[in-house]
């Protein structure tokens, strides 16, 4: 016997009817009403410099960026509804929920800046697909420690986009197990030039990790929402998480090289 996702503990009407009497916010997780606790000051500039950036990309509209306070339903496939506040969303639509006007659905860009305590939601939660026939882009920001190569877990796929005389370049790379364990070097660098977004997609699935479904994107510091949509979306069925490192310097690069 399977458990009926609208049978939760709470379900989206009991949980809206909760949060317009607390006091603070809460998200519904999994059927879990849970409170939001307060987010780091680092983790605040953060969302501010990502909105600083992304706002001037949508113009006069119709698409506009909503910070934390705007929440968002979630229709999760074998779920139900889920209820939460993203850091940032850009919504192009003037979609409702149908029991609530003040919360929206379908967001075309969602913007994560994880943490070591919001991790397991932000990939539990956050990273569930839309329901079918719509599609939302997922960006999350991870914590700098990523950018070291020799500590971290798996075999993530990083994509380099630079600008050179106002066109982008664009390489992959990925750092694997030597398989020769008994050779000094115990990592391989592994490097491919790409020339479209079709090739990058024929790349990550000609090449699948047995460890990692991700992709990390060191992006120039002028990168568009376009561009951006344009070289990742493509991957996203393979490859649903894809991580987006600010840029430290004008061509960004690891901290380490293996």
């Amino acid at each position: 016997m399977t458990a009926n996702p609208s049978r939760w503990a709470t379900d989206f009407a009991e949980y809206l009817r909760f949060e317009r009497d607390a006091a603070q916010r809460h998200e519904l997780i999994d059927g879990e009403i849970v409170a939001m606790a307060g987010a780091p000051r680092r983790h605040n500039l953060l969302c501010g410099r990502l909105h600083d950036a992304v706002r001037p990309q949508l113009g006069d509209g119709p698409c506009v960026l909503e910070r934390s306070d705007q929440r968002l339903a979630v229709n999760a496939a074998g779920k139900g509804w889920v209820g939460y506040y993203p850091d940032l969303a850009v919504y192009c639509t003037d979609e409702v929920h149908q029991l609530d006007p003040e919360t929206r659905l379908s967001p075309t860009l969602l913007i994560e800046v994880t943490s070591k305590s919001t991790e397991k939601k932000d990939r539990g939660v956050k990273l569930d697909p839309p329901v079918d026939g719509s599609f939302y882009h997922r960006a999350f920001f991870p914590d700098d420690d990523w950018r070291v190569r020799t500590d971290r877990l798996g075999e993530p796929w990083e994509l380099f986009l630079a600008r050179v005389d106002g066109k982008l370049t664009v390489k992959l790379e990925r750092v694997v197990d030597n398989p020769d364990s008994s050779a000094e070097q115990k990592q391989l660098l592994q490097s491919y030039p790409v020339e479209s977004p079709e090739q990058l997609l024929k790349l990550v699935n000609d090449n699948q990790s047995q460890w990692t479904k991700a992709i990390f994107v060191y992006p120039p510091a002028d990168l568009t929402y376009g561009e951006a949509l344009t070289w990742t979306k493509p991957a996203l069925a393979t490859y649903p998480r894809v991580f987006f490192f600010t840029p430290v310097a004008p061509a960004t690069q690891p901290a380490t090289q293996p």
